[in-house]
């Protein structure tokens, strides 16, 4: 009996702690469901979140194309603008280098004109500086002509000096006529008588006497030579003795315009006669000269054109019987 109450009792405490333990089960597997549903679910949000994520990377690699697109479409059109505008500028440049070579040619056209008005301008200075020289020193370039008892006659021309000369010829000689030793002496005599004719056309003759002393000298070793006038006895046919005379303190140079005075044999016969050229050398004791230098040349004025100053002696020399035109006696080695 107790047995059976005590066994009754096991069982009522079995049942009732299995029935716990079923309602504790279902309790946990309830907590269990509720917490796979919950896994679940928050497994299907962060699925959704992920492919809403992959998605959106989507869209903006999508949006990164199609910007980069935008991009080169918007570049191009950039460049296409920039193309468009460096090829106006072109056109810009190119129409203003149109007129600025217009512009340019019309400026040559102009220079050029001015050019050769200025050349005739200076032409025209050059032509009045040479005529104001001409002018200056004509009337103390005089021709010679001298009579020999046995030589020919010669023919020549000379350089007046009187007695504001600024060479020295020497005690008595305060007026002379300064020339070539071979238009004054031929085959070692000298001549009896001069005819001098100055520019104006007046004439005086100087005279040898056997009894007085030789009115003609000469420099040893140059072809040179002057005739001393002495007291003339007709004065106002010379030139003003206190004439300014302009010697060149500058020896002329290669290039230098020159011209000579003289009275040529050839050539006019009324006046005066002006040759030019320049200076091309120097041989010895002489400059050498384009301008023409013929016969009765000799003895004349070598003027330097630029300094307006009397350099030397035109001189015709002859060289093996072949004559040698083109010769100016350097003044400074006469009288060195």
């Amino acid at each position: 009996m107790i047995f059976h109450i005590i066994w009754a009792v096991l069982i009522s405490a079995l049942s009732a702690f299995s029935a716990w333990q079923y309602f504790d089960f279902q309790d946990t597997r309830t907590s269990l469901v509720a917490t796979i549903e919950q896994q679940s679910t928050e497994m299907v949000e962060l699925e959704q979140k992920n492919i809403e994520r992959i998605s959106n990377i989507q869209t903006l690699f999508r949006e990164y194309q199609s910007g980069s697109t935008n991009l080169t479409k918007a570049l191009e059109k950039e460049l296409a603008s920039q193309e468009l505008d460096f090829q106006e500028k072109i056109a810009e440049i190119e129409r203003k280098k149109e007129i600025s070579e217009k512009l340019l040619a019309n400026t040559n056209e102009d220079l050029v004109s001015n050019i050769e008005s200025l050349t005739e301008k200076i032409f025209d200075l050059e032509s009045n500086s040479k005529t104001d020289i001409i002018s200056k020193w004509d009337d103390i370039i005089v021709r010679l002509e001298c009579n020999y008892l046995e030589a020919e006659r010669s023919f020549g021309s000379g350089v007046y000096f009187g007695s504001n000369s600024p060479i020295d010829f020497g005690a008595g000689n305060s007026q002379v006529i300064l020339t070539n030793s071979h238009v004054i002496e031929e085959d070692l005599e000298t001549p009896t008588d001069c005819t001098i004719t100055f520019n104006s056309g007046e004439e005086i003759m100087v005279t040898q006497s056997k009894e007085e002393d030789s009115i003609f000298s000469f420099f040893e070793s140059f072809d040179a030579g002057f005739i001393s006038l002495g007291a003339s006895s007709t004065p106002q046919i010379l030139p003003d003795p206190s004439i300014e005379y302009n010697l060149c303190n500058i020896r002329p140079q290669n290039g230098d315009e020159i011209i000579t005075l003289g009275y040529p044999r050839i050539g006019s016969q009324e006046g005066i006669t002006t040759t030019e050229g320049i200076i091309s050398g120097y041989d010895e004791e002489f400059f050498i000269t384009s301008a023409k230098i013929g016969q009765g040349n000799s003895g004349g004025a070598g003027i330097s054109v630029k300094n307006d100053c009397y350099f030397g002696i035109p001189t015709l020399v002859k060289k093996d019987e072949v004559e040698s035109l083109g010769r100016i006696l350097d003044i400074t080695k006469i009288f060195e």
